[in-house]
């Protein structure tokens, strides 16, 4: 698995790094501070002064125009409520860091996971009531599934999980 960046395992291993840690504070804290957002800004903008591409190779007008388009893709579900700031954040420094084959691909991927998600709790929301009746002959039963309604998941861990998976598929070439 070739990076194209001079340090490549080094790149690899801190995009994955700081992806994990957004996710892991979206789904303890539910909001993702903008110190790791934002503050991805700056070394994504030095990697580009510095060696003329993304992290992984992406070219210098690729970093900006996924930047451009990760913000035009989540800021208005942002404005509707149905994503937070630091969602947008973080998909926008993702585009800086990788350019826009890399982010396309894990928006898809996000996006179908967030749909499984959203049809799996669904289906339990559904089912549950009728389990729980089977089972309460064994004085058993599951907790209720909430209802959906707002932000209800942590949608940077999913975007993580979007380019995890885009990465350990083939972080070079585009999915799409």
């Amino acid at each position: 698995m070739e990076i194209l960046f001079s340090l490549s395992g080094l790149a690899f291993g801190l995009l994955v790094i700081w992806c994990l840690a957004c996710a892991f504070y979206d789904i303890k804290q539910r909001r993702l501070p903008n110190l790791l957002t934002l503050g991805m800004h700056i070394p994504a903008l030095v990697i580009l002064l510095l060696t003329g591409q993304g992290l992984l190779g992406a070219s210098v007008s690729s970093s900006f125009a996924a930047w451009a388009l990760a913000l035009l893709l989540t800021l208005p579900a942002y404005v509707f409520n149905w994503l937070g700031a630091g969602d947008v954040k973080f998909l926008a420094a993702l585009g800086l860091l990788t350019g826009l084959n890399f982010l396309l691909t894990s928006y898809v991927i996000a996006g179908l996971l967030a749909g499984l998600i959203v049809l799996v709790w669904l289906t339990l929301q559904r089912l549950m009531p009728y389990v729980n009746l089977q089972l309460s002959s064994f004085n058993f039963q599951f907790p209720a599934v909430p209802l959906l309604s707002g932000k209800v998941l942590p949608f940077g861990a999913i975007l993580t999980a979007g380019a995890l998976i885009a990465l350990f598929l083939n972080p070079n070439e585009p999915l799409l």
